[in-house]
This record gives structure tokens, C-alpha cells and sequence, in this order.
């Protein structure tokens, strides 16, 4: 497990962004967002503390620390956490076999990755970046979750930025999939 406090504007607006589009919907449903509120425990009982998530099986205890049965999670990119949350993670709440999609969000440009069990079980992935761009949600039922609404008031560009010189020179991103795949090669 691994403990943060804080952090940029732009992951908590649009974390928070994602947990009010998914809350409006949930509503009457059956579902319930939840915005950094639970801790998830996967079948390895690995511990991870999402940004969001929507779970549709019972109501926790209100004494509970975790959920066992999220439908979606959403976790938001820090540069410090992105290694984690791109293959990590991924590969974590894929194991879990209440959870029918993964969602990914950029806080440094508008761009989510969407990674999504089909109907036979097996699993999907896709970038939306740039301007515009939706994408349906399988809880809450009709959940549509667009790029406009995750980041709303956020002045973000359409593109990633250039990737800063550090000791060790990143790999230059030109799709929006390349932070993904440079991120497998290491």
C-alpha cells in the first residue's frame, strides 16, 4: 500500500469530476459512487485506495474499510504513480471478478484509458484523448462518462505535453497509447 496526501488541482478536480458524473447517474439505480472513500482488496489481498469507483452488490457494513465487489474503478495518473496504476494496477483489478471496467485518467492532459471486459470474459483496451470523446459504462446502468465532463473547468491540452529531460531521457510520446507501451518495455 502506499500513502498520498494532496496532490495537483488537476487529479483531485478531475477525480472528483468523475465521481459527480457517475453520482448523478447511480441515483435510484442500486449502484454507489464512491470518491476516495474505500480501499479495494483483490484476490492476491493486495490493498489499493482508488480515486473512484461504482459498486452495485450490497451495501458495505458502515464500519467497512474496503470493497471486494467494485464495478468500475477509476484511478487518476500522478507522475509518481503512473508506472503503478498503468501495469500494476491494471493487472490487479483485472482479478477481480465483480470489476467490468478500468478506467485511467491523465491529469496532465485530456486523455483516458479504458480498459473493459467483453462480453466473453476476455479484456479490451482503449485511448480517448484529445478534444472530444465518450465512452458507456456498464454501472451505473447508461452510464455515458465523457471527456468534456472529466475535465470540466480544467484548462488541459488536447495533446501530451513534451516529456521533460530527468537523468534518465523518457521515450518520446507521440499517440496517446505510448505512455502504456513504454511503460510495459521497462
Amino acid at each position: 500500500m502506499y500513502a498520498m496526501t494532496g496532490g495537483p488541482s488537476a487529479h483531485h478536480d478531475s477525480s472528483l469530476n468523475v465521481a459527480a458524473a457517475l453520482l448523478g447517474r447511480a441515483r435510484g439505480t442500486g449502484c454507489r459512487v464512491y470518491h476516495q472513500a474505500f480501499r479495494i482488496r483483490t484476490p492476491r489481498d493486495h490493498v489499493y485506495w482508488p480515486d473512484a469507483m461504482v459498486a452495485c452488490g450490497p451495501r458495505p457494513p458502515h464500519d467497512a474499510l474496503w470493497l471486494d465487489d467494485p464495478c468500475v474503478v477509476v484511478e487518476v495518473l500522478s507522475p509518481s504513480t503512473a508506472r503503478q496504476d498503468l501495469v500494476e494496477k491494471r493487472q490487479a483489478y483485472r482479478e477481480i471478478p465483480t470489476v467490468r471496467a478500468y478506467l485511467v485518467v491523465e491529469s496532465a492532459w485530456r486523455c483516458l484509458y479504458r480498459h473493459w471486459r467483453d462480453d466473453e470474459g476476455g479484456w479490451q483496451q482503449e485511448t480517448i484523448a484529445g478534444v472530444v470523446g465518450e465512452i458507456l459504462l456498464p454501472c451505473p446502468p447508461g452510464a455515458v462518462l465523457s471527456l468534456d465532463r472529466i475535465y470540466a473547468e480544467l484548462d488541459l491540452p488536447a495533446e501530451p505535453p513534451r516529456p521533460r529531460r530527468v537523468r534518465e531521457r523518457a521515450p518520446e510520446l507521440h499517440e496517446p497509447g505510448d505512455a502504456l507501451a513504454a511503460l510495459d518495455q521497462r
